[in-house]
């Protein structure tokens, strides 16, 4: 995952500031159901990649508005960043340290 952020965040400049898709557009690319078996990393990236990309918004939020580092960063990496961060701290993970 932080191999992603770090490409994302590497080819920002040559990615679309506004997504080129319709609202709903997402609906008719999801499954009816989830799938029975777990899947592998890589076809979850893919999908994300194939699905999820085209319809994120590029933007930064002006520095001033926060002293926080995370709000001078993409949307999508407070996204990413926010999701490592709770599944590193879920009760699930601390659990299982010992």
């Amino acid at each position: 995952m932080i191999d992603y952020v770090a490409d994302y965040l590497e080819t920002i400049g040559s990615r679309r500031v506004l997504p080129e898709v319709k609202p709903g557009y997402l609906s008719a690319l999801l499954p009816d159901r989830a799938p029975a078996k777990p899947e592998s990393w890589t076809n979850i990236m893919d999908d994300v990649n194939r699905a999820i990309m085209p319809g994120v918004c590029i933007y930064l939020l002006p520095s001033s508005s926060s002293s926080s580092v995370h709000h001078r960063l993409p949307a999508v990496y407070q996204f990413l960043a926010q999701n490592l961060k709770d599944h590193a701290t879920s009760s699930t993970s601390k659990s299982s340290r010992k």
